[in-house]
């Protein structure tokens, strides 16, 4: 190809004519960031909700809102139980009063009988029309008491001495007994329900043992 051909001008324009392809953006400076993207949260950095201070602070005010709730239950309750231990209290007196006053009632038909007694005798009546009122009188009087509750001891003659229930106040040796025993009641003794009232004062039988025999 000579250097007047047409055709090397036409190459070499083409070939000189910058491409689309190949034209550069201006060069940025810095560090590229994401379009519309938030920034990097830094490390250990917590994200708060703008109402969890007032939540927090709404849950402290309900517990101290139960609290002061049971405190003022527990108090109410105790109150109420001592009101209840009040109640029961003079109930409980109050039973007792009409119980001693049911049983004076009953005993004042004894006092009674026992005054007439008196009035027989300052009268002039003899021993033996006034006796027999008083043994009824003191009948009446045991039948009061049993309803009660009230039970006098049987100790029939030898019964075996039971320093739970007998106080010994005379005591006499015996070689002819095998335990100590009851030879005589001095004052009776009762049982007020399943409870010992007043023990028996007896006079009691103490078993002579004979003087070992020595070889």
């Amino acid at each position: 190809m000579t250097r007047g051909d047409p055709r090397r001008k036409a190459s070499s324009r083409r070939r000189s004519a910058p491409q689309g392809r190949d034209r550069r953006l201006p060069a940025v400076e810095g560090p590229l960031e994401p379009v519309g993207e938030a920034a990097p949260k830094a490390a250990g950095q917590v994200e708060e909700s703008p109402g969890a201070d007032a939540q927090m602070e709404a849950s402290a005010g309900d517990s101290e809102g139960q609290d002061e709730g049971m405190l003022e239950q527990v108090a109410r309750l105790q109150a109420e139980f001592d009101n209840y231990r009040k109640r029961q209290a003079r109930e409980f007196h109050r039973l007792c009063s009409q119980g001693k006053k049911d049983l004076v009632r009953e005993l004042l038909a004894v006092l009674d009988n026992v005054t007439l007694a008196r009035a027989h005798r300052d009268a002039g009546s003899a021993a033996e029309e006034i006796v027999p009122g008083l043994f009824q009188t003191a009948e009446q009087l045991d039948a009061i008491l049993a309803r009660e509750g009230l039970e006098a001891m049987s100790i029939p003659p030898l019964t075996p001495f039971d320093p739970n229930v007998h106080e010994a106040v005379v005591a006499e040796d015996r070689d002819d007994l095998e335990v100590d025993s009851v030879l005589e009641v001095l004052r009776n003794g009762y049982f007020f329900g399943s409870e010992l009232l007043r023990p028996a004062l007896v006079k009691v039988g103490r078993v002579v043992r004979p003087p070992a025999r020595t070889e």
